[in-house]
C-alpha cells in the first residue's frame, strides 16, 4: 500500500533529519506516527512516535527561532495538540511552562516587522490560542494579556484611526498571505468567545488593505491550499475538506503532509491535524 511506503520512507528520514518543520520536518514526521499508530492500531508506531518527540525536544536550545514552522511555537503547539487527542498523558501546563514564558517574552521584547504565520508574529500568538483551545484546565488571565498585546502591535502597525481607511507603510509588510493568516488568527480568537472590539477593528482595516490595488498577491498555490485547510478547521466548514486533502496528497511537497492527508482521506474520524498547519 502507498501509506505504508509512506511510513517506510519516512522513517529511514528521519534518522538523517534535523529540521523541526510541520511540513518536511521532525514535527511532520513525529504527527505523521501518532495519526499513523491509531490509523494501523499498532502501539510500535506510538513509540516510535515518542522517540521522535524526545528527539525533538533534546534539540530545543536557546537558539531555537520562536516561530511556528521550525520552532518553539509549532514544537510547543503539536505538544497540545497531542495531549488534546490523547496520544499523550501528560500535564499541558507543566509541559509547556517554560514554552509560554519564552514565546511571551518573544512578545514584550521585540518590535515586529514580520507578521507572518510561519516564522513571525502570528505564528507565535497561534501557539498561545491553540493553549487556549486545546487546554483542560482554565488558563491563566496572563495568557489573554499576551493575546491583547499582539492586537494592540497589528493596531499599531496598521495604524487604524476612526476613519474608514488604513495605511501602512511600506505595504510589502502585508502580503495577502500574511493578511489571510492574521485573518485566521482572528477567527480562531473569535472561537474562543474574546469580543475585544479590536479584533473587529483589524478585521476591517485587513479587509480594506486586501482591496488594495499596490497589495502583493500570493503566489504560492500550496500554501494557499494548507491556509484553506486550516481555515476549514477554524471555521469550521468540512464541506470541500476531502477535496482538499486530495490536493495536498498529490501536490505537497512535503512527504509527512501527504500521508497525514491520505490517511485523513482513508479515515475521516481521525483527528484534524490540518488544525496545526
Amino acid at each position: 500500500m502507498v501509506i505504508e511506503k509512506t511510513a517506510h520512507e519516512l522513517k529511514a528520514i528521519s534518522d538523517s533529519t534535523v529540521g523541526l518543520g510541520l511540513n518536511d520536518g521532525l514535527l511532520g514526521i513525529c504527527l505523521f506516527y501518532f495519526q499513523y499508530s491509531r490509523y494501523t492500531n499498532n502501539r510500535e508506531f506510538e513509540v516510535y512516535a515518542y522517540n521522535l518527540i524526545d528527539k525533538i525536544q533534546n534539540s530545543i536550545s536557546t537558539t531555537t527561532p520562536p516561530g511556528y514552522y521550525n520552532g518553539l511555537s509549532g514544537i510547543g503547539s503539536v505538544i497540545a495538540f497531542l495531549i488534546h487527542e490523547n496520544f499523550i498523558d501528560a500535564d499541558v501546563n507543566e509541559i509547556l511552562e517554560d514554552f509560554d514564558n519564552v514565546l511571551s517574552k518573544f512578545i514584550d521584547e521585540n518590535e515586529h516587522y514580520d507578521f507572518g504565520f510561519q516564522e513571525g508574529l502570528i505564528g507565535v500568538a497561534t501557539y498561545f490560542c491553540n493553549r487556549i483551545q486545546w487546554n483542560r484546565i482554565k488558563l491563566n488571565h496572563s495568557i489573554w494579556m499576551i493575546i491583547k498585546k499582539v492586537l494592540d502591535c497589528l493596531e499599531s502597525s496598521l495604524k487604524i484611526t476612526n476613519k474608514p481607511s488604513c495605511s501602512i507603510n511600506p505595504i510589502f509588510l502585508f502580503p495577502s498571505e500574511v493578511i489571510d493568516d492574521t485573518v485566521l488568527f482572528l477567527n480562531l480568537l473569535q472561537n474562543q468567545n474574546y469580543t475585544d472590539k479590536s479584533v473587529f477593528r483589524i478585521k476591517t482595516a485587513l479587509d480594506l488593505l486586501k482591496k488594495s490595488p499596490d497589495l502583493l498577491k500570493s503566489n504560492c498555490p500550496e500554501y494557499y491550499r494548507v491556509q484553506s485547510i486550516r481555515k476549514q478547521g477554524i471555521i469550521g466548514e468540512c464541506i470541500n475538506s476531502q477535496f482538499l486533502l486530495n490536493q495536498i496528497n498529490r501536490e505537497s511537497h512535503g512527504l509527512a503532509l501527504c500521508g497525514l492527508a491520505m490517511m485523513s482521506g482513508n479515515d475521516p474520524y481521525l483527528p484534524s491535524w490540518w488544525k496545526l498547519l
